[in-house]
């Protein structure tokens, strides 16, 4: 099975955030956002089938946040 992963750099730029913001995300145990996955000591990454979830589940936030109607 092929799975798609995203660094926090790529998830910056699908998001439109700052890559700090997603580890304040990541790290927050209130939030709903997905856990990254430890690969190995320096690398860490999510599930792209997570994130596109956690994008569907709050589009509606995220399109207001930018300004959208």
């Amino acid at each position: 099975m092929d799975k798609k992963l995203y660094r926090v750099k790529d998830l910056s730029q699908v998001l439109s955030m700052g890559e700090s913001s997603i580890w304040k995300l990541a790290a927050d145990p209130n939030s709903n956002f997905p856990k990254p996955i430890k690969i190995s000591t320096r690398l860490t990454a999510w599930l792209a089938a997570d994130i596109d979830q956690w994008i569907q589940d709050h589009s509606d936030l995220l399109i207001k946040k930018r300004g959208g109607k």
